[in-house]
């Protein structure tokens, strides 16, 4: 039994997923917190801008939601890859282990 090729990668693969999770996170809490920074520090300022400002929509406040919601659903996608790549790998390996110890134990 040959290891998947999409398996033959080792901890290496692992410290990588980490960083690029922790990369996402962080990029994506950046980006939330200083869009809340920027309306909860004066939300009156906002609130004037939007009235004299009639062409910018508050619907665009809408728009700005579902972009960090789709944010969060492709971070969590791709959270999700990585650790399916992760658990097939640590099953395959329980996998070879336990032949190792069944081809070992018939040998006797």
């Amino acid at each position: 039994m040959s290891e998947p090729k999409r398996l033959q990668d080792g901890p290496e693969r692992t410290i990588d997923v980490q960083r690029k999770a922790r990369r996402d996170f962080l990029l994506i809490a950046v980006v939330v917190v200083v869009a809340c920074v920027a309306v909860l520090t004066d939300p009156d300022k906002v609130f004037e801008w939007v009235a004299q400002h009639k062409e910018v929509l508050v619907d665009e406040f809408l728009v700005a939601v579902v972009f960090i919601g789709t944010g969060f659903a492709l971070f969590s996608w791709r959270r999700w890859t990585d650790l399916s790549r992760i658990t097939d790998r640590a099953r395959w390996c329980a996998i070879r282990r336990a032949e190792n110890i069944a081809a070992r134990a018939c040998s006797c």
